[in-house]
């Protein structure tokens, strides 16, 4: 019993000090939201036009002077270029002190798009472009975004808090919440909070993604009606008039060829980290290794002077696409195909939609497995209606390609121990898809953790499950690093100096500036150091000042949970980031393109879509609060507040959580599921009262 309540004090504590976090981030974004852009008063520089905003200059550095203000506290320089000749710029802020002297007071480096630099109130600021070499951008603006006070934040903080906790003591009464907490063992308490924690990370992710919602009014008259619509249309469906066997191979049929057309339609040159991967596949079929000479044409080559071989050596969690790949290209080099053939570009296309159909397939045997005819159907339009995987069809990287392990080992485990001739085997195969996911995207690791956490919590028998997906991962791994290390189509010899240590995604997912995604100078930082022991340690020291950097707790919360929804509720999945490589102009893609007239109602539709996903996924949650159990959907949530908490941390962007998209799905039909529930509910209560 004192174990019980010590724990229950843990959680209680644990609780508070989050939900208060949530209230400072929460008025800290409202704060930043609506506090004042100040527009610069002076820009002048050295080949800049005010009237058309072209920089052009020839000169080492060019400068520009812009003036604060003391009304509020500068917290940020918001500065955003656009077609920028050369990626990035180097560039140096500075501010006037009190007798007119321009002090550094930061470094940074300015790619195209938006750039945002943390700095200190001053009267006077100088942005310095330190050019080097002929240099040209569009300068679409600098400004100054301001904030109240710190003591003005925490003192509303502790409102908001104080509401906070009224609304949330309010439903738990309502709820009989107090009365049946008394009845709940430890286990059922810990899911009730990993529930709430859930659901109070979603609700804010929410919260911060409306805020930067493109197509305001139109979204946000749509997302309500479409979730209600849906609702109603999946509680008025009945599971005996499903003709599943008719209506499932129509749709994925129908689903097939949609993405095998689109996929054809916007056959892309490979490009970035893919094309390194691509070409170095061919490279292993033509040559039988990888190339470790640098010729300059690599496609990494714009941010590193290296060869094809160096590349895996940075970046090791690629050399599983490359095998996979390298493989099938052995094949289509049979029949005569080369890298330079755009059929062998179109061949792994199709590899894609194969993997991405078999997702699918096992998405809605899952849901089969967990909700029946219903719920399977309900899968099937969700996949079907999902842009994404159709304008990723030809994006044939891990994001996709490892979609599959992920729906594998849901399946696996959702399915019933009698399918198994042995009870070990099921967990032996759900160990091994987990496993191959996790060689093409480390991310998949949160499925076993969920995994574990799961089996734990409906009894502590199911360790010996845990032991052996833990057992078969730790062979497979194994395995794999005993033959990279000896195989010879590529060479492993400087592996140790050049690998980069897994801190260093984190040391970037902190980065402000980069928004928590890809950063140059991040790379060329970690990069510098000769060993992979000396760039951990330069990488935890970056990683310590950039904590610092975030300031209060306020800036902290703040800064994570806008990452979060900018990599949650995109709803593009970054496809857009990549319209460029498109061979073929025109028809889709101007639908696709953010540039393009009819850009608007594909993104209304993107939004939309993600929102009524998440509303279900939290229709969910609510629903289990009132009755907290391991189940199948708690594993589901369990899962997506893992790779919340996951990306969060890690250096993210919206695509990275595209193999997910089988998790989220399955939960949102849980959602349905408990809507489903509550409205036959309530038409019983009513048949009983009439």
């Amino acid at each position: 019993m004192k174990r019980l309540k010590n724990a229950n004090a843990i959680i209680f504590t644990g609780g508070m000090i989050i939900l208060y976090i949530i209230a400072v981030s929460i008025f800290s974004h409202l704060s930043d939201k609506y506090s004042r852009d100040i527009s610069p008063y002076e820009l002048t520089g050295e080949g800049y036009s005010e009237s058309t905003g072209t920089v052009t200059g020839l000169a080492d550095t060019i400068s520009f002077y812009f003036e604060g203000t003391d009304e509020f506290a500068v917290n940020y320089l918001d500065i955003t270029v656009d077609k920028l000749s050369e990626k990035p710029m180097n560039a140096g802020v500075f501010s006037a002190d009190d007798e007119g002297q321009y002090k550094k007071i930061a470094d940074i480096y300015i790619d195209e798009g938006y750039n945002e630099v943390k700095i200190k109130n001053g009267a006077s600021y100088r942005l310095d472009i330190q050019n080097g070499n002929a240099l040209e951008f569009d300068l679409e603006g600098i400004s100054l975004r301001t904030a109240p006070s710190p003591r003005c934040i925490i003192s509303n903080s502790i409102v908001i808090y104080a509401v906070f906790m009224a609304l949330i003591l309010y439903v738990l009464i309502r709820l009989n919440a107090f009365e049946r907490l008394g009845t709940l063992g430890l286990s059922q308490r810990l899911v009730l909070g990993a529930e709430a924690l859930f659901m109070v990370f979603l609700f804010i992710i929410m919260l911060y993604g409306i805020g930067d919602i493109r197509f305001k009014i139109c979204s946000y008259a749509l997302i309500p009606l479409a979730a209600a619509a849906l609702a109603l249309m999946y509680s008025g469906l009945k599971e005996g008039k499903i003709n599943s066997k008719l209506i499932t191979p129509c749709v994925l049929i129908a689903m097939l060829v949609l993405l095998c057309v689109v996929g054809f339609k916007m056959v892309s040159e490979p490009n970035t980290d893919l094309g390194t991967v691509y070409y170095s596949a061919w490279e292993i079929v033509d040559d039988g290794h990888v190339s470790t000479v640098f010729t300059g044409s690599e496609k990494h080559s714009y941010f590193f002077k290296e060869s094809n071989n160096a590349y895996f050596m940075h970046y090791t969690a690629n050399i599983p696409i490359l095998a996979l790949l390298a493989l099938f290209y052995k094949v289509l080099s049979v029949f005569g195909l080369n890298r330079d053939s755009l059929l062998s570009n179109y061949m792994s296309i199709l590899l894609n939609i194969a993997f991405i159909m078999g997702s699918v397939i096992l998405t809605l045997k899952t849901a089969k497995n967990v909700f029946g005819k219903k719920g399977s159907l309900a899968a099937l339009v969700m996949c079907f209606t999902f842009v994404p995987f159709y304008i990723n069809a030809c994006r044939f990287y891990t994001d996709t390609l490892s979609m599959l392990f992920v729906a594998a080992a849901f399946y696996v485990y959702s399915s019933s121990d009698e399918k198994f001739k042995y009870v070990w085997l099921k967990y032996a195969l759900a160990g091994a898809a987990i496993c191959a996911g996790a060689l093409i995207k480390g991310s998949v690791y949160v499925v076993l953790v969920a995994f574990i956490i799961h089996l734990l919590l409906k009894g502590i028998k199911n360790l010996r499950c845990c032991a052996v997906m833990l057992a078969v991962i730790a062979v497979l791994s194994g395995v794999w690093g005993v033959y990279i290390d000896h195989c010879s189509w590529i060479d492993m010899s400087q592996e140790e100096s050049m690998e980069f240590p897994l801190v260093h995604w984190i040391m970037m997912g902190m980065n402000r500036s980069g928004g928590g995604g890809y950063v140059q100078s991040d790379f060329e930082y970690t990069a510098q150091f000769p060993s992979k022991e000396e760039k951990k340690a330069a990488d935890l020291e970056m990683l310590s000042k950039r904590f610092a950097e975030l300031g209060t707790v306020d800036g902290a919360g703040d800064y994570l949970f806008n990452k979060s929804a900018g990599t949650w509720l995109e709803g593009q999945f970054m496809q857009s980031v990549h319209m460029d490589w498109v061979l073929k102009k025109g028809g889709l893609f101007d639908f696709l393109s953010a540039d393009r007239e009819h850009y608007s109602l594909y993104n209304i539709y993107i939004v939309v879509y993600i929102f009524c996903i998440f509303i279900f996924v939290a229709a969910g949650g609510i629903f289990a609060l009132r009755s907290p159990k391991a189940d199948y959907g708690m594993l589901l949530r369990l899962t997506l507040l893992g790779a919340v908490i996951f990306f969060m941390l890690w250096e993210s962007k919206s695509r990275y959580i595209l193999n997910f998209a089988p998790v989220f799905m399955l939960s949102a039909v849980y959602g349905l599921e408990g809507i489903n529930k509550a409205l036959d509910e309530g038409q019983d209560k009513g048949k009983a009262s009439s």
